[in-house]
């Protein structure tokens, strides 16, 4: 059929396909990213259990790049157009067919896109937050006092109810926090040397988001459901994964300075 094997990567019922050059489940005929399959088998295929070293070593002996491709070549007859879906990583991309010859560069196309993505979640996100100060005012004041205790059920319930802050530059300067978390997620798999394995479900509301993004349909709710999927969720450390929590693993990289 055209596909490559290998002797291990068939027990977890991976193949590589030569066309993309990129590693794909056999059973949901997807292509994903070296880094997410363990998560794609954990949440997919629970009763297939993942070596990580056999895994790792089949990797590289079968050269599988650490992330997908950008584009697809095709025949020098085969205009470039877009319309193919295929699954990237957390994504769902449109991908551009192109001749042998005529490989498109597509830094400049992404940067733009990557602004327009981001101009709109933070432009979604200043809206949450109004939409959220305007609860304060209309919320009971027992319930703001639950909200703003750490641990109620260790600590007792705080006098204090959660207000907003007086000087409206401060309250706008704490969406820039979830911004950050919310454009890492979305570029988990741009390639680099820092992965990050999110669970399959989350992946699925991400993908979810970016087409959102890109229709600027339905933009608040995809970004709400990210959130809840990313702040609710229970994490259990791994092998491999001792900070399993992404807005952790974010803060954590977003307050480190230059010199580590």
């Amino acid at each position: 059929n055209g596909l490559l094997h290998h002797l291990y990567l068939d027990t977890d019922n991976m193949i590589v396909d030569p066309g993309l050059h990129a590693l794909c489940c056999h059973i949901c005929q997807v292509a994903l990213p070296p880094a997410h399959v363990s998560g794609h088998i954990e949440n997919k295929h629970p009763t297939i259990k993942l070596d990580s070293k056999r895994y790792s070593e089949a990797v590289a002996e079968m050269n599988v790049p650490m992330t997908l491709p950008t584009s697809i070549a095709g025949r020098r007859d085969c205009s470039a157009y877009k319309g193919l879906l295929l699954s990237k990583g957390v994504h769902k991309r449109f991908w551009r067919v192109a001749g042998v010859e005529e490989m498109p560069n597509d830094y400049q196309e992404a940067l733009d896109s990557m602004r327009k993505e981001m101009a709109e979640v933070t432009r979604v996100e200043q809206v949450l937050q109004d939409n959220a100060l305007v609860l304060l005012d209309t919320t009971e004041e027992l319930i703001l006092q639950h909200l703003n205790s750490p641990d109620p059920s260790k600590d007792g319930i705080n006098n204090s109810p959660l207000h907003r802050h007086q000087e409206d530059a401060t309250m706008k300067s704490y969406i820039h926090t979830t911004i950050g978390l919310l454009a890492m997620l979305l570029r988990i798999d741009k390639g680099g040397d820092y992965d990050i394995p999110i669970p399959h479900n989350l992946m699925l509301t991400l993908q979810d988001l970016e087409l959102a993004l890109m229709t600027k349909k339905q933009t608040t709710e995809k970004i709400h459901a990210v959130l809840t999927k990313t702040w609710l969720a229970k994490r259990v450390k791994k092998e491999g994964n001792t900070i399993p929590c992404p807005t952790e693993q974010f803060m954590a990289l977003h307050t480190l300075e230059a010199d580590g």
